[in-house]
């Protein structure tokens, strides 16, 4: 039997029925998006933040691993996804999948930060260095552009942050446009997106930064 990401999840006892899931960017860990989980839940929210074995499965094994989740849970009625990067296009995957979960809870909004929407050309560069391929693991192709373009749109409101400098050359010269040193703005849009916010800050630290935290209050509905 197959060891789902999330098994420790399951038995979670959420303390209401809409929840924010945070979902970490490759090779990167659940406590990179603790600030934005504590950040929402001062707000009155209920937040989560997910691990996941980022540079060991596809983006396909992420997606199931989230779903197996997602049906298994008790008391949600609602659910919202906070991704960095990588994590971003896992809630994308999971997304297009409309039967299962879906029949039960509620998508409500979709909130990427830093996310490769139309593939990172960085990875197209690195991608015959052998450490890249052995840190980056099956996720670090799927980021590839030729493999994002096929993704279909999220169905929900989206919200797209990026990072950059609102110059030429961003905060890497060698990607030719504006960038947050990793991904390009251009990379992160989408068509049809509700809310772009472009935050000066490099990709590592966008989820952090207070323009993005305050970007997040603003697209999100108010508690009631």
């Amino acid at each position: 039997e197959k060891l789902h990401s999330f098994k420790k999840e399951l038995g979670l006892k959420f303390t209401q029925p809409h929840i924010f899931l945070l979902l970490h960017g490759l090779a990167r860990h659940k406590k990179t998006m603790v600030k934005t989980a504590r950040f929402l839940n001062n707000l009155g929210h209920c937040a989560y933040c997910l691990n996941y074995p980022s540079t060991l499965q596809s983006l396909n094994h992420h997606a199931d691993d989230l779903e197996h989740l997602l049906n298994h849970l008790d008391g949600v009625t609602s659910v919202s996804f906070i991704g960095h990067s990588l994590g971003g296009l896992v809630a994308r995957e999971l997304l297009s999948r409309k039967d299962g979960w879906r029949q039960k809870i509620k998508a409500r909004e979709l909130i990427m930060l830093g996310t490769p929407n139309n593939g990172a050309r960085i990875a197209d560069m690195i991608t015959g260095l052998k450490l890249y391929t052995t840190i980056a693991g099956p996720s670090g192709q799927d980021v590839r552009p030729f493999r994002v373009r096929d993704l279909p749109k999220p169905d929900i409101p989206t919200l797209i942050i990026a990072g950059g400098r609102g110059t030429k050359t961003g905060f890497n010269p060698l990607l030719g446009e504006d960038n947050d040193g990793i991904v390009t703005v251009a990379e992160t849009k989408l068509e049809g997106m509700t809310t772009f916010k472009l935050v000066p800050v490099i990709h590592t630290t966008i989820m952090d930064h207070p323009e993005s935290l305050q970007a997040i209050k603003d697209f999100i509905p108010p508690l009631t």
